[in-house]
């Protein structure tokens, strides 16, 4: 929501298997005034069973899995030469992995607002 509210001409789409976080977003939308904001209370599975009905520029991630695996297989929801970005915890050793379908374009470290850890910001680009 914080792209949308920085861009107003994004169109957005909000993902959570959570029905009380949709809710939670529908009324910050509602609030903020956020038009062109699409809301799917599912499993990020149920997406990739059916990739062609969701396709997106840019898919950003936070608390999820690091298996690489898991990371590549989101290929299938990002446009020819669009982008993921993913939020990392902590940093160690196995923060990066090799992924078969995006190339790594950028990093970003940093401690957020209100915290005192460092976290890491990676961009990838779909390269198949």
């Amino acid at each position: 929501m914080v792209l949308k509210e920085a861009d107003d001409s994004l169109e957005i789409t909000l993902l959570d298997r959570n029905p009380r976080k949709i809710v939670f977003l529908k009324h910050v939308a509602k609030e903020l005034g956020l038009s062109s904001v699409t809301f799917v209370n599912s499993a990020l599975e149920r997406l990739l069973e059916r990739p062609r009905e969701y396709q997106f520029d840019l898919v950003v991630s936070r608390a999820v899995s690091s298996e690489a695996a898991y990371w590549d297989s989101l290929h299938v929801l990002v446009r020819a030469g669009g982008l993921l970005a993913r939020m990392a915890g902590p940093p160690s050793g196995a923060e990066q992995p090799e992924l078969r379908n995006f190339s790594c374009s950028s990093v970003w470290e940093g401690i957020l607002p209100f915290s005192d850890r460092l976290r890491r910001v990676y961009l990838y680009q779909r390269v198949s």
